[in-house]
């Protein structure tokens, strides 16, 4: 919730398991490049979210 500035999706993010699930999530520093990258990726996510009926 909240990684990278983003809310209300799910993205797989980099984190430290343990033997009761995820103990922290590690947030990685993005370049600007990487950084539009990721956002795009997200915004594919929330338009196909937005085109499904459920």
């Amino acid at each position: 919730d909240g990684e990278y500035g983003q809310r209300d999706v799910c993205v797989g993010v980099p984190v430290v398991l343990g033997a009761r699930g995820v103990e922290r999530i590690i947030e990685l520093p993005l370049d600007e490049a990487e950084r539009r990258a990721f956002e795009a990726s997200v915004g594919a996510v929330r338009a196909m979210l937005a085109g499904l009926t459920v």
